[in-house]
C-alpha cells in the first residue's frame, strides 16, 4: 500500500478517534493468507470494549467506502492492544505510569538486560522503573523492547 494512502487512513482514524473518546496506537496494512488487512489498534485509559472496536470499525468502514482510496479488496480489524501490549512511545509509557512493565535493554543497567518493575516517572530522555528497593533510571534510546507486565 502507498505511504499516503496509509497517511491518509491514519488521519481518518485520528479523527474517529478524537470523536470517540479513544486513542490511535497503530494503523498497519499487512497481508495475510486471507487477503489483505487493514489492522488500527486503539486504546483509553481503562481499556477499549468490543463495542468501542465495533463501533470504530463502522465509522471507519463508511468513510472509506465513500472516499474510496484502498485499491482491491482487504478486510478492516479493529483492535485493542491487548493486555500484555508493547509500550511503542513515550506516550505510551506515560499512559503506563504506575503499572508493571518489562523492558528489555541494548546495554545493560546494573548488569542487568532485563528489568520487571513499576513504572514510576517519565521525562522527556528517560524514565524512572522501581523494582522491590531498587530504582533505576532508563534511557528510551537503551530499551529494546517494553511492555506491560501482567
Amino acid at each position: 500500500m502507498k505511504e499516503e494512502v496509509l497517511k491518509r487512513i491514519e488521519e481518518i482514524s485520528r479523527g474517529i478517534a478524537e470523536w470517540k473518546g479513544v486513542k490511535v496506537k497503530g494503523v498497519y496494512f499487512v497481508k495475510e493468507k486471507y487477503g489483505n488487512v487493514l489492522k488500527i489498534v486503539i486504546d483509553k485509559i481503562g481499556g477499549v470494549t468490543v463495542e468501542d472496536c465495533a463501533e470504530f470499525s463502522k465509522e471507519l468502514n463508511h468513510i472509506l467506502d465513500v472516499e474510496d482510496i484502498i485499491e482491491g479488496r482487504y478486510f478492516l480489524e479493529v483492535s485493542s492492544p491487548g493486555v500484555n501490549r508493547k509500550l511503542m512511545s513515550k506516550e505510551d509509557f506515560i499512559d503506563c505510569i504506575g503499572k508493571k512493565i518489562k523492558v528489555k535493554l541494548k546495554s545493560p543497567v546494573n548488569e542487568k538486560k532485563l528489568l520487571v518493575g513499576k513504572l514510576k516517572l517519565v521525562g522527556d530522555e528517560s524514565f524512572l522503573l522501581q523494582n522491590n528497593f531498587s530504582s533505576f533510571n532508563i534511557n528510551f534510546d537503551n530499551v529494546q523492547e517494553a511492555e506491560i507486565e501482567v
